[in-house]
This record gives C-alpha cells, sequence and structure tokens, in this order.
C-alpha cells in the first residue's frame, strides 16, 4: 500500500483519534530513519521499531506516528517499547542486521513547551479536546521544519536481531477451556494450563 507523505499524516490522524503535534512528530522521526536506513514501510516482520517513550509519556503520540510510518505494529510484533522516557527511535532492519537511531534534538523541547498547545495539555485538557486554531499550528512546525533542525538521526549500526519462527500449534487449557498457542502454555500436575490459570492457582 503506498501512500504520500500527506496521506500517510491524514491516516495517521483517522488511526491515532485525535489531532496533535505528538503523532506527527512521530512519522517525522520515523521517515528520516528510513532514509537513513534505506527501508521501506514493512509490509511483513523485516523491519523493526524499538522507541524509547514509555506509559503516561506526554509524548507517547509519537509512538502511533511512528507506527503508520514504518509499518511497523502491534499486531505484526515488530514494534515495542524500551521505556527510556525519551521521544526517540531505533530502527532495526532484519535483512542486513543493520539499525539506526533517530531522536528529537533538544531544542526542539524549548519551543513546544512554549506552544499553547503544550501549555493547555499540561493543566490537563486532552488533546482531543483543545481548539484546532491551537493545535494545528504545532502541527505544521513539525511537518514544516527541515529534518536538521529538530532531528538527529545516528550512522548505521549492526543490530542482530533472532527471527523467532510463527507459531501454529495449539493446545487446550484444562482448567478455562481456552486454546493456547502451544509455546505460551505450561504444565501443571501433569495438565495443560494457559498463563492466567496458572497465575491464578499460585495466589489462591
Amino acid at each position: 500500500m503506498e501512500m504520500t507523505k500527506d496521506e500517510m499524516l491524514e491516516l495517521g490522524f483517522k488511526f491515532h483519534g485525535h489531532r496533535c503535534p505528538g503523532m506527527p512528530l512521530g512519522l517525522r522521526v520515523a521517515w528520516s530513519a528510513m532514509e537513513k536506513l534505506g527501508v521501506s514501510r514493512a509490509k511483513d516482520g523485516e523491519v523493526v521499531a524499538l522507541i524509547e517513550t514509555g506509559d503516561a509519556h506526554c509524548a507517547g503520540c509519537f509512538g502511533d506516528g511512528v507506527q503508520v510510518a514504518t509499518g511497523c505494529t502491534l499486531g505484526k510484533g515488530n514494534i515495542k517499547k524500551t521505556y527510556y522516557g525519551k521521544i526517540a527511535l531505533t530502527l532495526i532492519s532484519r535483512k542486513d542486521n543493520k539499525a539506526v537511531r533517530a531522536y528529537v534534538l533538544p531544542d526542539f523541547f524549548a519551543k513546544m513547551e512554549q506552544s499553547p498547545f503544550m501549555q493547555q495539555r499540561s493543566t490537563g485538557v486532552p488533546a482531543s479536546q483543545v481548539a484546532t486554531d491551537i493545535s494545528q499550528p504545532s502541527i505544521d512546525m513539525v511537518m514544516s521544519m527541515p529534518d536538521e533542525a529538530f532531528i538527529g538521526v545516528s550512522d548505521v549500526f549492526d543490530y542482530e536481531l533472532e527471527s523467532p519462527m510463527v507459531q501454529f500449534k495449539r493446545v487446550k487449557c484444562s482448567k478455562c477451556g481456552d486454546m493456547v498457542i502451544e509455546k505460551y502454555a505450561h504444565v501443571m500436575d501433569d495438565e495443560i494450563v494457559c498463563q492466567p490459570c496458572l497465575e491464578e492457582v499460585h495466589t489462591l
């Protein structure tokens, strides 16, 4: 599925659920990383993204932009959070075991923190409730700035990842009856159990 960057931006907003500068920031950083690494949007698991945000992160929206740009998604299993609390991305090519790290430069944070959008967000206003005339200037700034003004990208470096085989074999949990991919099942008292049932037994 080939898309222009404008189409990807609009897809990103629809996927993300609201208009904010965080999602476009993920697009821009990911595009820079992809260009440096020489990869296209992933169709399968050939590209892996490690995003350095976390939970309850002020720019968690960054991750959705990375997903839209790179094609690395939760469903494919080729995107993970490192929980470093940063706004950065390591993009890895399984084809040649190479990677780059792309990140937002420190000076950009000062500009963004002074924006009316971030001032409203810092008071607890949900992003979806920030007026368009306040959010759009921040979005326009992210989309119009040259890469070198706010994005840093490392040199390409070696990064070897294991390529796990997709699992198809399923077994039935003897406790709840759910079907479980075999590698995630456990044996307890000579019976197959799933992880939740195992934990339930151990907490009784």
